[in-house]
């Protein structure tokens, strides 16, 4: 049995609850540390396909978790397309802006993505039977944020500004992130993942006005494409802090799980079993641990109880989380199925 994909599948509840977090292949670990010291540029670090499968693998050699998600970065589709993208120390991302009546240089698109290609193939190869893979690729509306704007931002004003005064050209844009989404997606699943996720981190900043055409036709039209050349591929959309907008992402069909942030109230929206609904449990809370963590766990698994649920944070693990909270995290998720299921 291949939980996480049966359940995805399926749409289906278990007696057994899927667990995988969000940025576990990551800094937290020190067997991760160790890997990126050999590395000064982040980006070099990821196309390194023999040690990005390698730190892929780390958290489930750890830990009891039901699946591993390739160690990559949204970014690496602007950098595919031509923009310079690289990582600085202490400042995060920083991409050279993107002029929206700039044209993307295909050229090389899937060369530079072929060494991710090559660590999912790797990945695969190494893991067992019942674990499953997660591909996945940054949404059309949060890479254009990064693109534009040039950097993480609070607002993300260059891209709204673009998007509200050049429309046709910002769609242009939008649309060749689209395809190359779907490419890139398509390819992960050849490659051999099991499941892909979209990861729309800024679809919050999204102004209301813009959201249906910037971030709900992307995400339909690449769930479309990417259903069209693998139908049977599980897709996760997690567009992050789109609050009561979230009944929006419902309504895309294809979908086969959601995810939620930390910050969605859990509402009768999500009492669905049409759909797979995953995460929701606050990072900080992973990293602060002690009897809360505890029961906001168990709070999840409860309210989710009669319905497919997986279960993982509402956003990514912190570099500073204990690995000994994470570990208490995942027997209080076995335990509380022990104890419904026996």
């Amino acid at each position: 049995m291949n939980l996480l994909l049966d359940v995805l599948q399926s749409c289906h509840r278990f007696e057994r609850t899927p667990i995988w977090f969000m940025r576990q292949a990551g800094r937290y670990l020190p067997e991760y540390q160790m890997i990126r010291k050999k590395y000064d540029n982040f980006l070099a670090f990821t196309r390194a396909s023999t040690d990005a499968a390698a730190v892929t693998l780390q958290p489930l050699q750890r830990f009891d978790l039901d699946a591993a998600i390739i160690f990559s970065d949204i970014l690496v589709v602007p950098a595919a397309l031509g923009q310079h993208v690289e990582f600085k120390v202490g400042e995060g991302p920083v991409l050279q802006p993107w002029d929206v009546h700039q044209s993307f240089d295909l050229t090389h698109f899937k060369e530079i993505l072929q060494p991710t290609l090559d660590a999912l193939s790797l990945v695969k190869s190494q893991m067992p039977p019942t674990k499953t893979l997660i591909g996945f690729a940054g949404a059309p509306w949060t890479l254009a944020c990064y693109m534009i704007t040039g950097h993480g931002s609070k607002d993300y004003l260059p891209t709204v500004y673009a998007a509200y005064t050049y429309p046709d050209r910002f769609k242009a844009m939008l649309d060749q992130i689209i395809q190359s989404t779907i490419d890139y997606l398509n390819w992960q699943i050849d490659a051999g993942a099991d499941v892909v996720q979209i990861f729309d981190s800024w679809a919050s900043l999204c102004p209301e006005p813009l959201f249906k055409h910037c971030v709900i036709h992307p995400l339909t039209q690449i769930v479309k494409g990417v259903k069209r050349l693998h139908p049977q591929t599980p897709i996760i959309i997690f567009a992050k802090g789109v609050g009561h907008r979230l009944r929006h992402i419902f309504d895309i069909e294809g979908t086969n799980a959601i995810g939620i942030d930390q910050m969605q109230p859990l509402i009768p929206l999500l009492k669905t079993k049409q759909l797979v609904i995953q995460g929701g449990l606050d990072p900080f809370l992973l990293y602060s641990g002690g009897d809360l963590l505890k029961s906001e766990i168990e709070r999840y698994l409860d309210f989710f109880q009669d319905q497919p649920y997986v279960f993982n944070l509402g956003h990514g693990i912190y570099k500073q989380t204990p690995i000994k909270h994470i570990e208490v995290a995942i027997d209080t998720v076995r335990n509380w199925d022990k104890q419904r299921y026996g």
